[in-house]
């Protein structure tokens, strides 16, 4: 996916969703659509080996919704990047507020 970037920075609007693999990153709008990087996106296409780090600028991208609850859990869009061969990321638990 980014074989070349050692440090990886995105920032976007995080999703949560009742399933854990349908949240992500709202590339553009926000909805679910096309413009959307999810969990299992990452899964099935990253490859992050040479990755030194990952930044998730975005709501609860260390967060799923888990049964009617907002859960921080190691099952979230950050720990996609990590699974997928990340050395570290950074991601966010709480929403960002203005």
């Amino acid at each position: 996916m980014m074989p070349m970037a050692r440090i990886v920075h995105l920032a976007a609007h995080g999703l949560t969703h009742p399933n854990r693999w349908a949240a992500g990153l709202a590339l553009h709008g926000g909805s679910l659509g096309t413009a959307m990087l999810t969990s299992s996106g990452v899964l099935a296409d990253g490859a992050f080996s040479g990755v030194d780090l990952v930044v998730l600028n975005a709501c609860r991208t260390g967060t799923h919704e888990g049964t009617g609850r907002i859960v921080q859990t190691l099952r979230s869009a950050g720990s996609a990047f990590l699974a997928r061969g990340a050395r570290a990321a950074c991601f966010s638990f709480s929403s960002s507020r203005l």
